[in-house]
């Protein structure tokens, strides 16, 4: 985790396209399935959703030109990555002519990824990366198309193997980079950081929470470990760091808001269990996921009453999802009308995700990618000064084209993030959860302690 895809390019159409009957929930109905794709894929907007919904859930369903989706490719080059998550996303023939081969190397993979630090060199990471040589080819290739929408299912037992997948896919771009920086392929590195990126942004529109979280995890191991590696080299010239610059301020314009996107999705799991229980006849196996006693409750519910919950559903969801959302400091904790909403709830509230919680993962997606482009700035600031720290972060952000110092997301007064100097280093901070600013002299533990969340720029290596 040889040459992988080319035999694969070379497979007839046919071979590429093979139907079969989908799963008969989650898809849509009288549909044979093509692959590559999602178990269960859904292509249009489900009717019983589209009605009251305190979106537009058309929109959020709208079709994207087969030429034009990345989605394809990525779930070609995935299996590649992670075969056993991905198995059920590529045809039958595909599986018989790859499915030894892959998993096999994805066994080797995870030998090495399981190994003690010290058992494991530079030289044998990157014989590993060798190996997926083809795969990353594929997924080059999927980013030259300008969109991406995995379709997925919309029901509580919607799949969702690319996203656990794609984490396999930077993992091994951390040590694809490790190899390149070590001999002074800086341009290469660079490439796969916005490789690295472009996954997590793609992960986004569509997905379900926990591809929203999934979409986060990559982008926070791009910023905390891809992008410091490059960072780290002496070798870095102005014109590279520039580019690294506007592959993460191209991200930062094109990241979609993952809390609303994640919640509209939420809205059309739940309305989707919803129908489902209104249905004359019900699947068993769905009251499994709900809390106990639950079918008396059913039994006494009439069409008002699934009308009142949908009501209720949308009480709670619309200051998320509408065109009027909330700012994202309204998300962390549930607006009044939005716990009576819940309280009312007669068969849906444990369905309900930690919104505050979610909205907590983007609060510090959103505090960690500021800080990732000042620190970044401030190399760029460093190679132009032979390693002077700038004055401020004012001049530090007109200096380098960002229009305005980021706003810290846990200021309570909504101040800027700070900077100071310690021990000679520049270092820029957020004052964290508690509030309050400790000029960096303390570490906030992710929450856990008082402090301030520190960024600083990586020692120099060779």
């Amino acid at each position: 985790m040889l040459v992988v895809l080319g035999c694969l390019a070379l497979l007839p159409l046919s071979l590429a396209a093979q139907h079969e009957e989908p799963p008969p929930a989650q898809a849509d109905a009288g549909e044979l399935r093509t692959f590559p794709s999602l178990p269960g894929a859904v292509h249009t907007a489900p009717a019983w959703v589209v009605d009251r919904a305190p979106f537009d859930v058309k929109q959020l369903f709208e079709a994207v030109p087969e030429a034009e989706n990345a989605a394809p490719l990525y779930l070609e080059a995935l299996y590649e990555f992670s075969p056993l998550d991905m198995e059920r996303c590529v045809s039958p023939a595909v599986r018989e002519l790859r499915g030894e081969e892959v998993k096999v190397r994805a066994t080797r993979t995870q030998a090495v990824q399981l190994a003690k630090p010290e058992e494991v060199d530079l030289a044998m990471r990157a014989e590993v990366v060798a190996e997926y040589a083809d795969a990353f080819a594929t997924i080059r290739a999927a980013q030259q198309r300008p969109r991406c929408v995995f379709e997925t299912g919309v029901g509580i037992t919607a799949l969702l193997p690319h996203a656990q997948a794609s984490r396999q896919v930077v993992r091994l771009l951390d040590w694809k980079i490790e190899a390149e920086v070590a001999q002074g392929r800086l341009d290469d590195a660079l490439d796969d950081v916005a490789m690295a990126l472009r996954l997590s942004r793609d992960l986004q529109p569509r997905g379900h929470v926990i591809s929203q979280l999934v979409s986060i995890a990559l982008e926070a191991l791009t910023e905390t470990s891809l992008i410091p590696k490059v960072l780290a080299s002496r070798k870095l010239t102005i014109e590279q760091g520039r580019r690294l610059q506007q592959i993460v301020a191209t991200y930062e314009q094109q990241t979609l808001d993952s809390f609303r996107t994640g919640m509209q999705m939420e809205y059309v799991l739940i309305r989707d269990v919803l129908h489902l229980l209104q249905a004359p006849e019900r699947d068993p196996g769905l009251l499994n996921d709900l809390p106990s006693g639950i079918q008396d409750t059913l039994a006494q519910m009439q069409a008002a009453d699934f009308a009142a919950e949908i009501d209720q559903l949308n009480a709670f969801f619309g200051p998320f999802v509408g065109p009027d959302a909330i700012s994202p400091r309204g998300k962390f904790e549930l607006q009044p009308e939005q716990r009576a909403a819940q309280q009312h709830m007669k068969v849906i509230s444990s369905l309900i995700v930690n919104c505050p919680q979610i909205a907590e993962a983007c609060r510090r997606k959103r505090t960690r990618l500021a800080a990732t482009q000042l620190l970044v700035a401030l190399k760029c600031w460093r190679i132009q000064t032979r390693n002077t720290n700038p004055p401020d972060l004012y001049v530090l952000c007109k200096e380098s084209g960002i229009r305005e110092i980021p706003v810290d997301e846990y200021s309570p007064t909504g101040e800027s993030l700070k900077w100071t100097v310690i021990g000679g280093n520049f270092v820029i901070y957020s004052v964290g959860s508690d509030g309050r600013d400790d000029e960096a002299r303390s570490d906030w533990e992710f929450g856990q302690a008082p402090g301030d969340w520190s960024f600083r720029l990586p020692p120099e290596m060779p």
